[in-house]
């Protein structure tokens, strides 16, 4: 996955699993520190320090990663692009992705396809809108609405095939 600028919640998901999975998350946070003392302990974090970074910078698009070439650790590198593409909690990436679900439908795709393109929007969507509830009472009121209209954005994009379907579904209220 690159990074291309619509798409950082998908990146750096995909950049942590990577950097994770090699025990380098610690990079990313800046919980792993260059050691002060010069030896093989500091040539060592050093050159996974680049490892890193040159992950980071070859999993951009050339025209972004060209604007962190000049950092000089993978943590400024992880801090700049989340400060730069994350927009959580923006109404401007919700309205956007609320858009993409509105405007998706069937066509060519399996039901299982189309479920699955709707649902991975769904998630980005929970990501960027993090709902608080007051109580208990308040948060399954919420998210009982939520799957209806969730249902209701699956139904709308199903192929004519499914008409019978849809209307069976819609008439059971």
């Amino acid at each position: 996955v690159k990074l291309g600028g619509t798409n950082y919640l998908v990146w750096s998901r995909a950049c942590k699993f990577v950097i994770g999975s090699c025990g380098y998350k610690g990079f990313l946070t800046g919980d792993t520190t260059k050691p002060i003392e010069a030896g093989p302990s500091q040539e060592k974090w050093e050159t996974t320090n680049y490892l890193v970074m040159s992950y980071l910078t070859s999993s951009m698009d050339p025209g972004i990663s060209r604007g962190y070439m000049l950092l000089d650790t993978a943590v400024a590198i992880w801090k700049t692009a989340e400060t730069t593409y994350s927009q959580l909690g923006s109404k401007a990436q919700r309205y956007e992705i609320r858009k993409k679900i509105r405007e998706i439908t069937q066509k060519e795709l399996s039901v299982s396809q189309y479920y699955s393109t709707l649902k991975a929007l769904w998630h980005e969507l929970d990501f960027y809108g993090k709902y608080i509830a007051a109580c208990s009472t308040d948060i399954t009121s919420y998210t009982t609405w939520e799957n209806e209209i969730r249902v209701y954005d699956f139904l709308g994009g199903l192929n004519m095939d499914f008409d019978q379907i849809r209307a069976h579904i819609l008439s059971t209220d």
